[in-house]
């Protein structure tokens, strides 16, 4: 009987966490460079999830290891035969060392259903080759 009121908090637990995660502001995604230059603490989309043909306002935080000019913000949907879809923002702003930032922009998602990959990298000025920040996700469109 124990073992029964123990497993139904576990599963009471679980179910209420997952919930909260699709409502919550928790942050989405990973790293996708070793590039430390601008580490990300937070990356948020809400709504979350996305919604075919709807926007999301994307916000993410972090802070600059080294002096930098950030020029460009590039937004970039890949579907499932493999072609991207970039969007761009432009900062172009100095940054000091141990700077924190915050970034919103407003994401259109793809009108079909299917799995993509959403990434974004973090461009340098006026050497838009230099990457200081990369950070990717999955998402499901229904």
């Amino acid at each position: 009987m124990n073992y029964l009121v123990k497993l139904s908090a576990l599963l009471v637990l679980v179910y209420s966490s997952s919930i909260l995660d699709s409502e919550s502001k928790a942050t989405i995604g990973v790293p996708c460079t070793n590039s430390n230059a601008f580490v990300i603490s937070s990356f948020n989309v809400n709504p979350w999830p996305p919604t075919a043909g709807q926007t999301s306002a994307l916000n993410f935080t972090g802070v600059s290891q080294a002096s930098m000019q950030i020029g460009t913000i590039g937004y970039s949907i890949q579907n499932q035969n493999q072609m991207w879809y970039n969007e761009y923002q432009n900062v172009d702003q100095y940054y000091p060392a141990s700077q924190n930032a915050t970034f919103t922009y407003t994401m259109k998602w793809p009108l079909f259903a299917g799995t993509y990959l959403f990434q974004m990298n973090m461009h340098s000025s006026p050497n838009t080759q230099v990457i200081y920040s990369c950070w990717s996700f999955f998402f499901d469109l229904y």
